[in-house]
Formats: C-alpha cells, structure tokens, sequence
C-alpha cells in the first residue's frame, strides 16, 4: 500500500481541528483524557462540533492514502479521528485546552494550536492506525464441501473440518487448549456448538476489520460458487449453513451470529482438482484486482437468491468487470467477446442476457422466462440463460486470473 504523505495528514487534521469549538453553535462534545499524562483519571474536556467541517475531514482521511486501512465509511472515519484526538491531545497541549476554553471561548482548537502542535500531533496517526487495525482471522463452517487440498494463502484460506487450529493460537497470542478443532465456534466456551464433519470444511481470510473481512468471505463464495460445477452449486436446499462468523484477534476473540454468505448445498459435493485451482487463482488475482474482487462479491451475494435476483446481481458482475461509464452495454460486449473466447458467439450471448436484464430492469418482464428474448436465447444456444450467464461469466473470471490485463 502506498505510503500516506505526512502533509496528506496535516491538511486533515488542519480541517478536524478546525471543526472543534471551544462554545457553542455545534454539536456538543464532551470526554475525559490525558489520564495517562495527568494521573487522577485526567481530565474533562467539552467542545461543540461543526459538523460539515467534521464529515469534511472525515472525506479527506477516507481519500487519502491512508484511507485504505480503515473501513470506507465516514462514521468509522469520524470514530478514528475522534478517538486519536482523545489519546494524542497532549500534542496539542492537554489540560492547557481547558484554559483556552475559559479564555478564549469564541476561537476553534486550530486556532489555539500552533502549526508546529499539529504537525507533532500528525506524526503518529499512521501508527495509531496499525495499532487500531491489526490483523484479524475470520473463519466460518461449510458444511457438505470438503477440502481436498488446504488452501493457504496470505488473504484466504480453506482448510478441512479437523485442521489443527494451534498455530492460530500462537499467532495471536491465545491459549492453545482454547482454540480446537472439530466444531464451529472453534473454542471451549458456552457458546452453542455445531459439530463438523468429514465432508465439511473451514474457508476464512485474514483482515483488519470486518467490513474487508465480510467482504472476503462473500468474495471467497463467489469464487466457489463459480468454480464448483452448476449441477452441484445450484442444487440449494431450504437448510441453513450455521450461522456466525468466528474472528480470532491479538489475545482476543468475536462471535457474531450473522448469516453465513454461504447456501446449504442438497448433497455433499465431490470437490475436484480443478474446483480447487480455480478457487485459488481467482481469489489470488483478485487481491490486487479490484474489478475482479467486486465481482466475486457480487457472484458471493447472488448465489443465495432466486433465479431472478441472482441473475440481476450477476449482471451486476459482469459490469464490475468490464463497463466503462457512459458505455455500459458496448463495453460489457466486448470484454466478454475479449475474455470468453472459448465460448461460441460469446458477444451474441452477452447481448441477449443483457436484453433480459433490462426487460426485469425496467419492468417489462417480472420472471426470467416472461422476458422476450428467453425463448431466442434456449432455441438457438440449447441451454436455460440463467445457466449460460454464469458459464459466461466463469470463462471470463478464469481468464482474467490467468491472463490479467
């Protein structure tokens, strides 16, 4: 990642601090801090925020260099901006901001402060933020696919239901007789266990926070949900995969029981050799391809839903990877013409499926088969289209992996 510029750092906390007043008008502020300067539990500050100024700062930290490291939302953004003020304020003259705010009531914190303060605040912001997003393990179950062979990757991995799970301790500083192998949550606790099978497996990704460690996982699912073949990955029952996403921290750990990204497939599923090669190859150039990492999540959250909306969210796939704004169709065309070159009348393909998107788009049509050129596509290709657009969509994610532009 691209090193933040200490500038870059500055002009944001030139405008955070410029949103911090000492009196009212804004949105009243208030915190203790210092204790660790001033011992006695330190002191209690109260500042009134303008809050335009704040989300404008909030903008400028996401657009920075640094940016990355956090989540992409402005809330989280407020959050580590406001919590590195409170830890850092003797930079800025710790309990001497009460004074000022007796003496000078009318100023903001930026004009109480010198241009020297705030360049010596800045200076550890970047450390504050590895300290504050260290890496993370998330892991959750896939029960009825097994791993034939353990995936180990820097950002993912998929490991079979017994795996030893004692590196992970040492890793992050846990107990070893806390963390095994066998169930899901994979830890000795009260929490209610769901036992693990031969025929089930663990896929998980290593992040700093949730929001890019979610985002894996549906990621990590698009893939699989490609590279298994259709007779297998479409064939969905009404069970669920088990809920919750176990993450494994330094000397801590998180159980959120949010649905799994995962569907429950009828029948255990014989994984093959090649299932696993694609898997591993989409996902490794995914990692510094950002139009392939937002497809995969998109094929991760389509595989789900019915027919209709996962055909609509795989339309959505196919223009993360190729659209180009203000010639959305064309583009789309001739990046599959580009990239499914093994698929007969690939583009022809790619523009009757998009005639159909937008017959549900625009509401011409509610089902897939309503739409008008549903028959044109089963007479003349042989297949369903809802089929045909993920085979479409798989020879182009294969190709991009293997033969990036």
């Amino acid at each position: 990642m691209e090193m933040e510029s200490p500038s870059e750092i500055v002009e944001v906390m030139n405008v955070f601090l410029g949103s911090l007043n000492f009196s009212p008008p804004g949105a009243r502020w208030s915190f203790r801090a210092g204790s660790k300067y001033y011992g006695g539990g330190g002191f209690g500050l109260e500042l009134y925020v303008d809050l335009d100024r704040r989300n404008i700062a909030a903008l400028k930290l996401l657009r920075s260099a640094c940016g990355g490291k956090i989540d992409g939302t402005v809330d989280q953004a407020i959050k580590i901006l406001q919590g590195y003020f409170i830890e850092q304020i003797n930079h800025l003259g710790g309990g001497n901001l009460i004074l000022e705010a007796v003496s000078n009531p009318q100023k903001t914190v930026l004009e109480r402060v010198s241009e020297e303060m705030v360049v010596n605040f800045s200076a550890d912001f970047a450390s504050y933020l590895d300290r504050k997003f260290s890496e993370c393990i998330y892991l959750i179950p896939m029960t009825g696919l097994s791993c034939v062979e353990e995936i180990n990757e820097p950002s993912f991995v998929w490991w079979p239901w017994n795996k030893d799970l004692g590196g992970l301790a040492d890793k992050f500083n846990f107990l070893p007789t806390e963390v095994i192998s066998g169930q899901f949550p994979p830890l000795r606790n009260d929490f209610k266990i769901t036992p693990l099978f031969k025929g089930d497996s663990w896929l998980g990704c290593f992040a700093t926070h949730d929001t890019y460690g979610e985002a894996m996982l549906r990621r990590i699912a698009g893939a699989l949900f490609l590279g298994l073949e259709l007779k297998n990955s479409l064939l969905i029952s009404g069970a669920k995969q088990p809920d919750g996403l176990f993450v494994l921290r330094q000397g801590s750990y998180s159980f959120s029981t949010i649905p799994s990204p995962l569907p429950h497939l009828i029948a255990p599923v014989v994984v093959t050799t090649t299932a696993v090669d694609f898997v591993r190859n989409v996902l490794r150039a995914a990692s510094s391809d950002k139009r392939l990492a937002v497809a995969l999540e998109c094929c991760g959250a389509a595989w789900k839903q019915s027919e209709r909306d996962r055909f609509m969210q795989l339309c959505v796939a196919f223009d993360a990877l190729f659209g180009v704004n203000g010639r959305v169709t064309q583009s789309i065309k001739e990046g599959v013409k580009r990239h499914a070159k093994d698929v007969a009348e690939a583009e022809e393909r790619c523009r009757l499926l998009l005639r159909m998107r937008n017959d549900l788009l625009h509401g011409e049509a509610f089902a897939l088969a309503q739409c008008a050129d549903y028959l044109k596509y089963y007479e003349r290709f042989g297949v369903r289209p809802s089929r045909d657009q993920i085979s479409l969509l798989r020879a182009c994610v294969w190709n991009l992996a293997i033969a990036p532009i």
